[in-house]
C-alpha cells in the first residue's frame, strides 16, 4: 500500500513507513488522511504517528541504498498516475517497452525509513472522562465554584438519570 505524507512545512524528504503487523481500513484510503506523523521535539530520530485514538512510536533508519520514488509516464499518453519505489539501479531494467514512448520522473528520493516496533497505545480525549459515580455528582448550582463562602453546610443532590446506561439482562 503507498501512503503519501503531507507535510506542513515545505521540505520534500520522503520516508518509508516501517509498520510491524497489519492496518486494517473499512474504506478506500485514496486521498484520505491516514494519520498524523510527528517529529519528536528535542530528539533526533523520534517520530510519533496517530491514526484516530491509536499512537505509533518509531525511529528513524537510514536505508543502506537510498530510493527512487518515480511516476511512469507514456509521452503518447496523458501521465499515469502510478507512483513506485525502485533501487536506482533497477531504472533500466523496469521495463521491456519501447524507450521513446515511456519516461520515467523522479518524484522524490527516501533515503530513511521509520520503523515502528512497538504496539500502539490508546489515547482517550479527557472530555469524555467522566469522574464519579452518578449517584454521588453534584449539581452544578453545588459545585465549588458556585457555593456561597458564608453558608457552612452544603447538600448534593443525586442525579437520577445516569449517563452510563446499565445492562439489560434478560
Amino acid at each position: 500500500m503507498q501512503i503519501f505524507i503531507r507535510e506542513a512545512t515545505e521540505n520534500k524528504e520522503w520516508y518509508i513507513l516501517d509498520l510491524q503487523g497489519h492496518l486494517e481500513y473499512s474504506c478506500e484510503l485514496k486521498n484520505e488522511t491516514l494519520g498524523t506523523l510527528i517529529k519528536k521535539p528535542n530528539t533526533k530520530d523520534d517520530f510519533t504517528f496517530q491514526i484516530g485514538n491509536q499512537v505509533l512510536n518509531g525511529k528513524e533508519v537510514p536505508l543502506k541504498k537510498p530510493l527512487l520514488v518515480i511516476r511512469k509516464k507514456n509521452i503518447n499518453e496523458d501521465l499515469d498516475n502510478d507512483v513506485n519505489m525502485v533501487d536506482s539501479s533497477e531504472i533500466s531494467n523496469a521495463n521491456n517497452v519501447d524507450e521513446s514512448e515511456v519516461e520515467y520522473i523522479i518524484e522524490g528520493m527516501a533515503n530513511s525509513k521509520i520503523t515502528f516496533t512497538t504496539r500502539p497505545t490508546t489515547i482517550i480525549p479527557q472530555s469524555s472522562v467522566v469522574y464519579g459515580s452518578p449517584t454521588h455528582r453534584v449539581s452544578p448550582t453545588n459545585s465549588p465554584t458556585n457555593t456561597n463562602k458564608t453558608s457552612s453546610s452544603s447538600t448534593t443532590t443525586p442525579t437520577t438519570e445516569s449517563p452510563i446506561k446499565q445492562p439489560q439482562f434478560n
